[in-house]
């Protein structure tokens, strides 16, 4: 993620925080527990319920769509020389800080040349992020915690510039569903310096605008328990 996508990102914040409820968002935490709501999900959905699309500045956004294969009903991702993210407000029931994110995805075409430790090579075929409000006296503050999936071939695993902290996790082409589960808040802690937040937006986010190449992500679960 270069410097100028870091400067992008500052307006991620800003819009996020604009990003309106709606009005039948009142769930309960158990209702919560799926991120993705597939039980109410349509195949040929551009979205999961709920979520919102937001194109980063000067970028088409990729394309998005719930499709079933067999049994399994997961959202695909695709674009080329494209980015955006895919918003989920979750403020009128908050996500309880200490809990837990579990991550079912494949990631069938990575974008070539790619590397999330090379700046003017840092393309994502699938980044799971969220937002964190701090607390202070007078503005609140408001930070992104990134858990790209892509090549790292060389470099930190952990990246923290401004308000954005990117954790690198190397992934790999693969037609196999796998499965992430993190801590946020532990690891805002732990590898960022972030205490005393609370999580009001949860993302995804598919950026091919450096390299240009093509990219594929699958969802097909976003869980989270207290």
């Amino acid at each position: 993620m270069t410097a100028r996508r870091l400067h992008v990102g500052q307006v991620v914040l800003s819009s996020i925080a604009r990003v309106p409820v709606p009005p039948h968002l009142g769930r309960t935490v158990e209702q919560l527990g799926d991120l993705l709501a597939f039980a109410s999900a349509t195949v040929g959905d551009s979205l999961p319920p709920q979520w919102q699309r937001r194109a980063v500045r000067g970028s088409r956004s990729p394309m998005s769509e719930g499709r079933e294969d067999h049994s399994d009903r997961f959202f695909s991702i695709s674009g080329q020389r494209q980015a955006a993210w895919l918003v989920l407000d979750p403020r009128r029931q908050p996500l309880a800080r200490d809990g837990t994110a579990t991550l079912q995805y494949r990631l069938p075409v990575l974008p070539a040349g790619a590397d999330l430790a090379i700046a003017a090579r840092s393309d994502a075929a699938l980044r799971l992020y969220f937002v964190f409000e701090i607390a202070r006296r007078l503005i609140p503050s408001r930070r992104l915690l990134f858990f790209s999936l892509g090549p790292v071939n060389d470099g930190p695993r952990v990246k923290r510039e401004g308000s954005l902290c990117d954790i690198r996790m190397d992934g790999t082409s693969s037609a196999v569903w796998k499965r992430m589960v993190v801590s946020p808040a532990s690891v805002a802690a732990r590898d960022c310096g972030w205490e005393d937040s609370q999580i009001v937006a949860v993302a995804m986010m598919q950026d091919t605008d450096q390299t240009g190449a093509r990219a594929e992500a699958d969802v097909r679960a976003l869980t989270w328990r207290d």
